[in-house]
């Protein structure tokens, strides 16, 4: 399997052990060519992953537990994806959907795609504006508005790729967007809670948020997130992440295979961020002063702030790469 020699048992019994986890992730659902295809390309970055995890020095229990931690929302990607192209990809199981708002109003917008790009920008009205290409389609479900790429009929292949473009009012409640192989992009978005997973696609631009969670599995992460007191969440598994935090309260960030560099701004209460192959640099100039703690196991760690128990917490681990916290 991949890089893992066939004497290593120990090895072998720890890649099963995942394999057997992704494997039940996708136990609900009808084994059609799309769904094989999703599989095999996620086996295929997990074993990569793994691989390197070991290379870098880690135990196997660390690097398995590393592996199936990137893995993110696997669930919520796997859910949209059913619910949005039933006939190919059927649950066995249907999932209770969110209870809508009896009165009409629009609370949340879900966005769940496959090959298209996403683009999210503020709305200069109360009303959301939706512009799309491709075969894409939306409908409301009480509060909830709905955006799917539909699948060509009569084919086992989803459409090709579009674009959707959807104008937020500020102040908004709960926004989830899910891509397969499109980008995802916001412009200065205003909401409580917003969650973006893009599978193999870039994601970028600027939130202003309560709470926020940020996945990508193979593509790069550059935002500039304002938080209200609020907890921010950002993961990539074999790409660069690259943020601007202000005024959160928690913070973790993580990547696998990239490198991660945060400004941060504003006091918080921690933030916590894990590499395993890549540097981890954080600007922290602006903050009258940190409490550190820091640890790389194969590369060197270096601070330049001033230390201050008690708040203002940095938690900053890589194996195999750089740590530096500056001025």
């Amino acid at each position: 399997m991949g890089r893992i020699l066939p004497d290593d048992r120990k090895a072998h019994k720890t890649m099963n052990s995942i394999t057997q986890y992704i494997n039940s992730k996708f136990e609900p659902y009808a084994d059609c060519q799309e769904v094989q295809e999703i599989r095999e390309e996620i086996l295929l970055n997990c074993m990569d992953r793994y691989n390197d995890s070991i290379a870098s020095g880690m135990s196997e229990k660390e690097a398995h537990d590393s592996v199936v931690e990137s893995l993110g929302d696997l669930d919520g990607l796997l859910a949209s994806i059913a619910q949005d192209h039933p006939s190919d990809f059927t649950l066995e199981k249907k999932e209770e959907q969110p209870s809508a708002d009896e009165t009409g109003v629009i609370h949340t917008i879900e966005v769940s795609v496959l090959s298209s790009d996403v683009r999210l920008t503020s709305s200069n009205t109360d009303e959301i504006v939706v512009e799309t290409s491709g075969s894409i389609v939306q409908h409301q479900d009480g509060g909830i508005l709905i955006i799917q790429e539909e699948k060509n009929a009569g084919s086992l292949f989803f459409s090709s790729s579009g674009k959707v473009e959807i104008g937020v009012p500020a102040d908004f409640g709960t926004i989830h967007v899910r891509t397969k192989s499109g980008d995802i992009e916001v412009s200065q978005i205003d909401a409580a809670t917003v969650t973006l997973n893009a599978m193999s696609g870039d994601i970028d631009g600027e939130l202003r948020v309560h709470d926020a969670i940020i996945h990508s599995l193979s593509g790069d992460i550059d935002m500039k997130i304002v938080g209200v007191n609020g907890d921010v969440k950002v993961n990539s598994t074999s790409g660069d992440v690259d943020l601007q935090l202000y005024g959160c309260r928690t913070m973790d960030v993580s990547s696998t295979s990239g490198d991660i560099d945060v400004c941060l701004y504003d006091g918080f209460e921690v933030c916590r961020i894990n590499a395993i192959s890549g540097d981890i640099n954080v600007d922290a100039g602006r903050l009258e002063g940190v409490e550190v703690h820091m640890r790389s196991v194969s590369g060197d760690c270096h601070c330049s702030v001033s230390s201050v128990r008690g708040y203002n917490v940095i938690e900053a681990r890589t194996v195999s790469g750089d740590v530096s916290i500056e001025r």
